[in-house]
């Protein structure tokens, strides 16, 4: 999978699988690849592997392609 549809900025990689401004633990840009490891069903995030941050957390998931 990649990250698309960023118009600016970046997406943030998550510690936990909601918004919060102080979750923040890294940040994705478009045509980073990711690997999905799961999802958290219902709250629309999806839990990945950054093979360029080497870590594993979450993401909004309307941003994967």
């Amino acid at each position: 999978m990649t990250v698309e549809g960023i118009s600016y900025g970046w997406l943030a990689l998550r510690s936990s699988p909601d918004y919060n401004p102080g979750n923040e633990i890294g940040q994705l840009n478009n045509g980073d690849e990711v690997q999905i490891v799961g999802n958290d069903s219902g709250n629309g995030y999806s839990w990945v592997y950054s093979k360029r941050l080497n870590k594993t957390d979450w993401v909004n998931s309307s941003y994967l392609c």
